[in-house]
């Protein structure tokens, strides 16, 4: 089917396609993309006898890489065995017609450094990052700083969580739509995206209640703040509280686990 294919364009000549697949075949083109890196992964990783990080699962076992489609993390014990770790993957991946986007590559340290580093890989320079610079990975912020770690990502957690409410903001309150549909939309949009993640980090309890606390002010805030002049304060937080418990949104702390 894909072989001796040719095209044109208008009253042109026709031209050879020598790559590609056609135009809406959705199917055959992730397969043969999984297919040939699989090949070269396969490859690169018999070439790497002695790199990469022991693992305690079993004798001999290393980890050196994890992938997601087309983004691919390496594990390594020293930037001089990272650097050939990622020139033999660029051989390997040369042999299947792709190539590493060093624009797009950071190297991610434990290492305390002077800034800035850049260390020149597949004729590219790559930055590295150390201490609180994070990069963003599968949607996730990513630090050197072992330590923090887990503290930079619930605060990522949270300001995307700000920015996907505030975006779909007219929807959430507007309030001439019912508010068990605009409770729906809430559930559909925000509450994943605060939670995407979060179950493989150690939360503290303290985290954890400021999730609840977070989702009580969102809720706050679809439900109305709508005050009657003789009432006071505390009776319209508790008004308003009663609102959003009679609503039965599941605290998204208990979604986690």
């Amino acid at each position: 089917m894909y072989s001796c294919q040719s095209g044109s364009v208008g009253s042109s000549l026709p031209f050879p396609i020598s790559r590609g697949v056609k135009q809406g075949d959705v199917m055959i083109s992730p397969l043969l993309f999984n297919a040939g890196l699989e090949l070269a992964m396969k490859r690169w990783k018999s070439r790497l006898p002695h790199y990469g990080i022991m693992l305690a699962s079993g004798p001999g076992e290393k980890l050196t890489n994890m992938r997601y489609a087309g983004d691919l993390m390496i594990y390594a014990k020293s930037w001089q065995e990272l650097c050939h770790m990622i020139e033999l993957l660029c051989e390997e991946l040369a042999n299947i017609g792709l190539h590493l986007d060093t624009s797009k590559t950071k190297i991610v340290t434990t290492t305390s450094i002077d800034k800035p580093l850049f260390i020149d890989i597949a004729g590219g320079m790559v930055e590295v990052l150390t201490g609180t610079d994070f990069h963003k990975y599968l949607g996730r912020h990513l630090t050197g700083n072992l330590g923090i770690r887990s503290a930079a990502e619930f605060a990522h957690r949270v300001q995307c969580a700000w920015g996907k409410f505030h975006k779909h903001r007219p929807a959430l309150m507007n309030k001439r739509v019912s508010i068990k549909l605009r409770l729906k939309l809430f559930q559909s949009i925000v509450s994943p995206c605060v939670l995407f993640g979060l179950a493989s980090l150690p939360l503290t309890s303290s985290q954890l209640r400021q999730l609840d606390s977070l989702q009580r002010r969102m809720l706050r805030s679809i439900a109305g703040w709508t005050r009657c002049d003789s009432e006071n304060w505390s009776a319209t937080m508790s008004r308003v509280n009663q609102r959003v418990d009679d609503a039965a949104v599941p605290d998204v702390s208990g979604m986690i686990f």
